[in-house]
């Protein structure tokens, strides 16, 4: 992988508690997120417990309501993604959002690691 230059975003696209780290500039579109998101997710296929998609038609995009990222608030479904001119910037992203997807209208469901406190008693 190589280093994104410095006005790339990376986004963090989760389904359950698969995350695929997708790198974009602003002026990407979200059907380009959605197709490497299809190609990166096929060629680990094997390491992934999810429903793949096949076409992007198939894959809608959320962000979290949250600001400050707290995914536990829940999601917006971004607006006009069947739109092919529809940007990174245009859908208010930026760079270390965190962005659900899902198949065909099926809840949104990401899962975040908890972070397990231990007792020094």
């Amino acid at each position: 992988m190589t280093d994104p230059a410095p006005d790339t975003y990376t986004l963090f696209l989760k389904n359950g508690k698969t995350t695929t780290l997708i790198y974009a500039s602003p002026s990407t579109t979200l059907d380009a997120i959605k197709s490497e998101l299809i190609v990166l997710l096929s060629e680990n296929a094997r390491h992934i417990d999810l429903e793949l998609p096949e076409k992007v038609s198939e894959i809608n995009l959320a962000a979290t309501i949250d600001p400050g990222q707290d995914v536990k608030r829940g999601f917006r479904i971004l607006e006009d993604q069947d739109m092919k001119k529809t940007t990174v910037l245009d859908a208010g992203l930026q760079d270390g959002n965190v962005v659900a997807w899902n198949l065909g209208g099926k809840e949104f469901r990401v899962e975040v690691p908890v972070e397990e406190e231990y007792d020094d008693e």
